[in-house]
C-alpha cells in the first residue's frame, strides 16, 4: 500500500483536486482499504470484479455495482445500485461522469478517471447497436 496511485499524487497549486472514479476497478477488493475512495480518490461508481454482465452488473446472481461518496467510503457507506439493473454499464458511467462535471464548481480542480467496462467480456451491446450490424457480423 505504499504505492502512489494517480490520485494522490496529482496535486495543483490548491491542493489535491476532486478525484472521482468512474467505472471499473482491478486494484484489489479484499478489504476496504484496497477500494477507491481509500487509495485516493474522492469518490467511486462502479464495479470490482471483472467479466461482469453489462446489464445485469454482476454474475451468478449477485450485484457488483456501487456508488461511494466520500473519502474512505466503506462497509456503511457503500451503496449497491440496484437500480441500475436493466441499463447498459456504458450509458450509466457516462451519465454519472457528465453528472459529476456537471456539478463541479469550475473554481476548483477535477480529475475524473473513467474507465469504460467495453473491453471486457461479455460482448454485449443494446439492441439498437447489434441490430444495425446482425448481417455484418
Amino acid at each position: 500500500m505504499r504505492r502512489c496511485l494517480l490520485p494522490p499524487c496529482v496535486l495543483t497549486a490548491s491542493g489535491r483536486p476532486y478525484s472521482p472514479h468512474i467505472a471499473q476497478w482491478h486494484l484489489g477488493y479484499a478489504c476496504w482499504e484496497y477500494t477507491p475512495t481509500f487509495r485516493g480518490y474522492s469518490s467511486y461508481y462502479g464495479f470490482y470484479s471483472g467479466g461482469q454482465d453489462y446489464f445485469k452488473h454482476g454474475s451468478k446472481g449477485s450485484l457488483d455495482f456501487h456508488l461511494e461518496v466520500g473519502e474512505r467510503c466503506g462497509a456503511n457507506c457503500s451503496v449497491p445500485q440496484w437500480n441500475a439493473v436493466g441499463t447498459y454499464s456504458t450509458t450509466l458511467f457516462t451519465s454519472r461522469a457528465v453528472e459529476v462535471v456537471e456539478q463541479h464548481v469550475v473554481s476548483s480542480p477535477l480529475f475524473v478517471y473513467l474507465a469504460y467496462q467495453a473491453v471486457h467480456a461479455p460482448r454485449e451491446v443494446p439492441a439498437l447497436y447489434a441490430d444495425k450490424y446482425k448481417d455484418t457480423i
